[in-house]
């Protein structure tokens, strides 16, 4: 489904499942149990974090649920409201990263933003 292109965008690090989301984008709490999954991983979150950065990507998942999923839009349209919550959540995001760890966060996001861009264009 090409709305999960866009979901990976707005809520990143889905890449690990991204040609599976493609097929079924799943919940909106599957699709934040996935993205914590990778993100504790590549960023090895404590405890504290793991809650916080789980509440954090379920709330987004939900908004990504109801303002792109639901709503049927074009790969622009999409994409910018992808974009402009990705934005949302990581003001919320970067307070609860080290600096250390959001730095990591910043060179795959490059990466998985490269990656969809061009699958997209």
């Amino acid at each position: 489904m090409k709305v999960l292109i866009i979901l990976s965008v707005a809520l990143l690090f889905g890449t690990a499942s991204f040609s599976q989301s493609l097929k079924d984008p799943g919940t909106p709490e599957e699709r934040a149990v996935k993205i914590t999954q990778q993100m504790q991983a590549s960023l090895h979150l404590d405890s504290i974090q793991l809650r916080q950065v789980e509440a954090l990507n379920l709330k987004y998942a939900k908004i990504a649920q109801e303002e792109i999923v639901d709503q049927g839009l074009n790969k622009w349209s999409m994409y910018r409201q992808g974009t402009k919550l990705n934005a949302q959540k990581e003001k919320e995001l970067k307070p609860l990263l080290s600096a250390k760890q959001w730095e990591r966060y910043e060179q795959q996001k490059k990466q998985i933003v490269g990656k969809i861009l061009g699958f997209l264009f």
